[in-house]
């Protein structure tokens, strides 16, 4: 996979701001949402707390959930495993080049939502996706296993990989939060972020 208009992985000049169109986006709305949501306790669950056991204390994957703010590598591809995962994590360095905001997930269909809001921004008919979209991620699974556990065995067991229960409650929560606190103040998303009418 070659960056466009480079013939190397990862070649030099970093990506301009037209090459990076449609992938890094306006972070404005998302802070607000985050401002908003950080301090909303998320269930954790016997079944969550086993989920994470296997990885190393301290590290972000044995962490609690919560609600966090970060990057998402979308692709139009399933995949899962620490080669894979690291191969995203350098092409999230690659077209972001900020250590602020960090990868922290995985994606597919948000891809398509973007082109598909930017498809309609190019005939007029939409703004931007990316003065315009805000997408809320929960983590149902992760993308690596823990240390020392095969990738297969690990991925195709879903009792012991996928959570979709608890994201699903956790998506509600904080997505809910924040549309009624846009409806119910009276708020208009301008330049990218929210601010009242």
């Amino acid at each position: 996979m070659l960056p466009k208009n480079r013939d190397a992985p990862f070649a030099a000049p970093a990506p301009s701001a037209d090459e990076r169109r449609g992938v890094v986006f306006d972070l404005s709305l998302a802070g607000y949402a985050y401002e908003l949501t950080k301090g909303v306790p998320l269930d954790d669950t016997d079944g969550l707390r086993e989920l994470r056991g296997g990885f190393p204390a301290g590290s972000p994957a044995a962490q609690p959930p919560s609600v966090g703010l970060g990057n998402v590598v979308t692709t139009n591809l399933f995949w899962a495993g620490d080669y894979l995962t690291a191969w995203a994590r350098q092409w999230h360095d690659f077209y972001v080049q900020d250590d602020a905001v960090p990868f922290v997930s995985t994606a597919e269909e948000d891809t398509a939502v973007a082109e598909a809001l930017d498809a309609l921004a190019r005939a007029g008919r939409a703004r931007p996706s990316a003065q315009r979209l805000m997408v809320l991620r929960t983590a149902s699974d992760y993308s690596a296993p823990p240390p020392g556990t095969d990738v297969v065995d690990w991925f195709f067991h879903s009792d012991t990989h996928f959570a979709s229960g608890p994201a699903f409650e956790a998506a509600y929560k904080i997505g809910s939060k924040v549309v009624f606190d846009l409806i119910g103040k009276g708020k208009k998303v301008v330049g990218g972020g929210a601010s009242a009418e």
